[in-house]
């Protein structure tokens, strides 16, 4: 009768067991399965969002062109359909552009399709009242939407509302400049349409800051389930925010294979009880299945699940282990902190797919490069570490690396392109570098970076000087401090050329440092640490001293002279005196110096640096904005700011022939600076079609390789002795 009962209590009992154990397991597969997909759908949400959130930047940026345009003079609206086929050109995605002056619609481009628009008067039609009456009170750009326009199509529209000063100074509406965008180009441009054909379901909705109401934009399903499930991600719009919602849709197939699932862990349970009721071996069965999963949940917790090497949890507690082990053994061993050069590139180019491939045969070159008793870990993106036990010195350390140098070097097959990857290496010793997990891993970091630095592809070693970048700073502080009581620092001048006479008009100081042991220094190396330190107001106040005086020793009263402002410098209590001295001490014209400011620094404090710039004018020196063009904020308060010159960013010069965005924006430049009465100055110009290019844009000066290298004051000199003894040109040095 015992035997009896324990025959059915055994099986039995293992059989709630077995099943249980299945159920658990069935429930954490797809409990991980879930929650991979929810990180999945998070990264898909976030993208897409940052997609429309660019998207719709860019095309209501249009509103601000053509706003900014009016405001400078509104006339120059008889040429819209010039300006907007350059903007919608330019930045693309855009339906029409729209002008309505005291709110009916009058201008549009393109006008073909949409010739019932015309003449619609936005502040009475009903559709549209309420938007637009709420962009006039805001004085702000509004987006609303969708609705059908008059003629045909689903839009958004963002309205930009324009006030002109009249002659009472006071601000008076003049109108609206809208950008029309199609709600399913929008979805098209943006991928949004497509999540629905890769099993997705979504909603994209508004919430209305100002009405205080919330309606959908687009979705892809109806009657889905609710929306409190969905993940979800806001995009920042005027007057209010989208909200992006999404989830997968729920396929029949998944329920299916989940019941079938449970139908197998019953079965297999049912199983494993009836053997275990005729052989009593069930539990030795048991048993080895729950080691089987352990060490798959383990498997999951302590490896990387792209690669299969150690993550960074199992990679810590192993290298804790070996640091106990020589601390007891006496032996040493070798820590390698691996970095992919260039990673991010790639990964951004090609594609995550193609970054996730790369980093799954990095590791697989890298285990087999190694012995068996090495351990590879990924720590996570593109990082990489080695555990080499039992290196005694570090010339053998040094050998795996050129090993594992060689081994990741041979091309790389990624879908249809192939790339040849390098690595940079950190190699710290145990225990020579330490005796903690913490600040090994820590000194490999630094070696690591160290490799990066010098050119990258090579291996560096840990040494205490890695650790010493502080006192290399104070160092470097020291150094400065002495340079200025030995007037270590000289000045080079580039020449500023005008593009209509070929003649060189102006010159730019640019400071040099004769470092007693390093040689001769370019600003790089050391005006970040002036910056920081403070000591850039006596440096700046000496190159502004000295520049002048060797603009007076060249005797050329045509010549003009650029010195550079800095940040500091700009908010220094002391600039006005500084630079009152510096013409009083010289004798040159005030006119004669221009002060360069850059437009970063004009952004930060912009009132704080009206007030002290036109102090500076007061002076008779002239302002210029250097670097222009970085920010698109400063073209509608360009009128407001007392300067004399816009010096274009090399970054627009660069592309200027290849890339049309850049000969836009460059063109608008141009054209607002001339029609404020500035002069247009282009930097960094290279080449004789960059030259070109910008002479025929009516560009009035440039500065760059092309023309001249900075040069110190005796070749300065001699190349205007030069041009003074050759014949003038009749024609542009850009077309000779």
């Amino acid at each position: 009768m015992k035997k009896a009962t324990k025959l059915c209590v055994i099986p039995f009992f293992i059989f709630s067991v077995s099943l249980l154990i299945g159920l658990l397991i069935i429930n954490n597969y797809h409990n991980l399965r879930e929650n991979e997909q929810r990180h999945l759908i998070s990264d898909i949400v976030a993208a897409q969002a940052a997609t429309i959130e660019r998207h719709l930047s860019r095309t209501l940026s249009a509103t601000y062109f053509l706003k900014s345009l009016l405001e400078i003079n509104p006339e120059e609206m008889t040429h819209f359909d010039n300006y907007a086929a350059n903007i919608i050109e330019s930045l693309g995605g855009i339906t029409n552009l729209q002008l309505a002056p005291n709110g009916i619609i009058s201008n549009i481009y393109p006008l073909k399709g949409h010739e019932k628009a015309l003449g619609h008067n936005l502040l009475v039609d009903d559709k549209h009242k309420e938007d637009a009456k709420l962009a006039l009170s805001s004085k702000q750009l509004t987006l609303s939407g969708p609705f059908e326009l008059i003629q045909g199509g689903m839009a958004i529209v963002g309205r930009n509302p324009v006030f002109l000063k009249g002659e009472d100074n006071a601000e008076q509406f003049w109108g609206f400049a809208s950008v029309v965008i199609y709600l399913n180009d929008l979805l098209t441009t943006t991928g949004l349409d497509q999540l629905k054909d890769k099993g997705y379901y979504y909603q994209l909705s508004f919430n209305d800051n100002y009405s205080k109401s919330n309606y959908d934009l687009s979705e892809s399903h109806r009657n889905t389930e609710p929306l409190s499930s969905m993940i979800k991600q806001a995009i920042k719009v005027p007057n209010g925010e989208w909200l992006l919602s999404m989830k997968p849709v729920v396929q029949t197939g998944q329920q299916v294979a989940i019941t079938i699932q449970v139908l197998l862990a019953l079965s297999i349970s049912a199983l494993m009880a009836y053997f275990s009721y005729v052989l009593l071996k069930q539990p030795l069965i048991l048993k080895r299945l729950v080691i089987k999963k352990t060490e798959e949940l383990n498997k999951l917790a302590f490896y990387d699940p792209l690669t299969d090497l150690c993550n960074r949890r199992l990679f810590n507690d192993l290298l804790k282990r070996m640091v106990t082990r020589i601390q007891r053994d006496g032996n040493q061993f070798a820590l390698l902190y691996l970095d992919i050069d260039e990673f991010k590139r790639i990964n951004d180019t090609l594609g995550h797919e193609a970054g996730d491939e790369l980093l799954k045969i990095v590791g697989l070159r890298l285990s087999n490069a190694l012995r068996k008793s090495d351990t590879v870990a990924r720590l996570g993106g593109d990082e990489f570490c080695i555990i080499l036990p039992d290196i005694n010195t570090s010339t053998n350390a040094a050998r795996v690396a050129e090993k594992i140098k060689e081994a990741i070097r041979p091309p790389v097959k990624l879908g249809e392109h192939e790339v040849r990857i390098t690595i940079s290496i950190g190699i710290t010793l145990a225990p020579g570098d330490g005796l903690d997990a913490t600040e090994l891993l820590k000194n490999a970091d630094l070696a690591m970076y160290s490799a990066k630095e010098k050119n990258r592809d090579c291996y560096q070693f840990f040494s205490p000087a890695l650790n010493a970048d502080m006192l290399e700073q104070i160092v470097l502080e020291q150094d400065l401090r002495q340079a200025l009581e030995r007037n270590e620092f000289t000045l080079h001048f580039q020449p500023q050329i005008c593009l209509f006479t070929g003649e060189i008009s102006g010159i730019e100081a640019l400071v040099r440092w004769h470092h007693p042991d390093k040689g001769l220094l370019y600003p790089g190396g050391f005006i970040q640490q002036a910056e920081d330190s403070g000591l850039i107001l006596p440096l700046g106040a000496w190159v502004l001293k000295q520049a002048c005086r060797q603009l007076d020793q060249l005797n050329r009263p045509e010549l003009t002279l650029s010195v550079n402002l800095s940040t500091r410098q700009l908010a220094d209590p002391n600039l006005l005196q500084t630079i009152q001295f510096a013409l009083t001490d010289s004798g040159i014209e005030p006119h004669r110096l221009e002060l360069e400011i850059t437009e970063t620094a004009l952004m930060e404090k912009m009132e704080q640096a009206i007030e002290i710039l036109n102090k500076i004018k007061m002076l008779g020196v002239t302002i210029a904005i250097d670097d222009f063009g970085t920010g698109y904020s400063s073209l509608s308060q360009l009128k407001n700011l007392p300067v004399d010159i816009l010096k274009i960013d090399r970054e627009f010069i660069q592309d200027i022939t290849t890339r049309a965005d850049n000969a836009v924006i460059t063109d608008v430049i141009i054209s607002v600076g001339h029609k404020l009465g500035l002069t247009v100055v282009a930097e960094g110009i290279e080449t004789k079609e960059q030259a070109a290019y910008l002479t025929a844009m009516g560009c009035d000066m440039a500065q760059g390789y092309f023309f001249n290298r900075p040069m110190d004051m005796a070749a300065l000199q001699n190349l205007l002795k030069i041009q003074s003894e050759e014949t003038a040109p009749s024609t542009s040095v850009v077309d000779g």
